[in-house]
């Protein structure tokens, strides 16, 4: 059959990766690989979301995860 199906996986793994190394790339590199890194997390999202291997929601809640883990790998509030 040719049926377009969008699989519910929350959240989207490949979201997460790719958001994540972009945020790490940018935060921790020079000038030369920030601003790859902007394009590939702001292009993620929607390529993700065409091909219809997950929701929209699913592709938002992985990059708010990203942010999430950013956050306790940059910033350290516990002091590890």
């Amino acid at each position: 059959t040719n049926e377009a199906l969008c699989l519910d996986y929350m959240y989207s793994g490949h979201v997460f990766n790719c958001m994540l190394f972009s945020m790490l790339a940018f935060y921790y590199s020079d000038t030369f690989l920030r601003y790859p890194a902007i394009v590939l997390a702001i292009a993620s999202i929607p390529t993700v979301s065409m091909s219809r291997l997950h929701y929209t929601s699913d592709t938002v809640v992985g990059a708010a995860f990203a942010f999430m883990v950013l956050a306790l790998v940059v910033y350290d509030p516990v002091g590890v």
